[in-house]
């Protein structure tokens, strides 16, 4: 019987689901996943959003953390709701560890303003929820 012991980020694990509509491979999650260890979720495609899709930025607005798409749009709910079902199927498969994209305002550490790196909005709930995360 295969145990699943982390989240991935669908990205990394060679699905081409970023912003851009492409990968970020890496070869170790990769293995991961194959050896049926891991299992890749993309919270931006959870939550409806479209590949490819606008970029878009964590801001901080009246001190909560918000997601803006490139032309201004407030993608706060997607990223909310994406975050949610991300942890719904952690919790389902009793995952308790996750390897996330850094630079995502998603999955890892996403970039507030392009100045100062923030902790993702899934990252955020999962660190709040007690799972331990290794961005990548």
């Amino acid at each position: 019987m295969l145990v699943l012991k982390f989240i991935v980020s669908a990205c990394l694990a060679g699905v081409k689901c970023r912003y851009d509509g492409e990968d970020r491979k890496d070869e170790e999650i990769f293995r991961l996943v194959k050896k049926g260890k891991a299992l890749p979720l993309c919270p931006e495609q959870l939550s409806g959003l479209p590949t490819p899709r606008k970029t878009s930025q964590i801001k901080y607005n009246s001190g909560r953390k918000k997601v803006f798409s490139n032309t201004g749009e407030d993608l706060s709910q997607f990223f909310l709701r994406g975050a949610d079902l991300s942890f719904r199927m952690a919790k389902r498969f009793k995952i308790g560890s996750a390897y996330l994209r850094k630079g995502s305002p998603a999955c890892g550490f996403g970039l507030e303003d392009r100045r100062k790196k923030t902790e993702g909005i899934t990252s955020t709930l999962f660190i709040k929820k007690g799972m331990r995360i290794f961005p990548r």
